[in-house]
């Protein structure tokens, strides 16, 4: 049928009907072939680009594991429990009372303030004591950097300030401390 039709048709005619044929040609190449190889191909060399900074970062991290591991050494036994939630609480107790008689620093009131389990499998145990103190603006900020710094590797998470008297240069504060111990069976 098509080259019953072709044949009745002029020598323009057929030049035109190919000239269109094989722009549809390529229009249908391009729009179901080239194009969906095209997006894949850049999809995939952005894929490529991705994992392959992300094996970049795998090696670094493989070269680090000695250092990474001697450091975590370091730090491990600190932050593991080692007896019950009364003498880890007790040991805070008594990292704040040096740190606080070696900088100047008046303890009025300390209390604990709560421990609990944390973590999706309860690996840790947060620890939280509340510390009302008075002294002077400098010796109370050395006693937090002292805190921060100690071996006990605790954190100040909230301070209150505020003058204990009008004229005074004595700043009575409350100080939220934490410190977060993993379970000996959490490692």
């Amino acid at each position: 049928m098509l080259m019953k039709y072709m044949a009745a048709l002029s020598k323009r005619e057929k030049g035109i009907f190919c000239l269109c044929a094989a722009l549809i040609t390529v229009a249908l190449l391009y729009s179901f072939i080239f194009e969906p190889i095209g997006r894949k191909w850049t999809r995939l060399n952005k894929e490529i680009q991705i994992k392959r900074m992300t094996l970049m970062k795998n090696i670094r991290a493989v070269k680090n594991r000695k250092k990474v591991f001697s450091e975590y050494e370091v730090y491990a036994d600190r932050v593991k429990q080692k007896g019950s939630d009364e003498k880890e609480i007790a040991k805070i107790f008594s990292e704040i009372e040096s740190t606080a008689r070696n900088n100047h620093v008046s303890i009025l009131n300390m209390k604990p303030m709560s421990f609990a389990n944390r973590g999706e499998k309860e690996v840790y145990k947060e620890f939280a004591v509340e510390v009302e103190c008075e002294a002077q603006m400098s010796a109370l900020v050395q006693f937090i950097y002292k805190l921060q710094t100690c071996s006990q590797m605790l954190k100040v998470k909230q301070i209150k300030l505020k003058a204990k008297e009008m004229n005074s240069n004595i700043i009575k504060s409350t100080l939220s401390i934490g410190k977060v111990l993993i379970l000996s069976d959490g490692i």
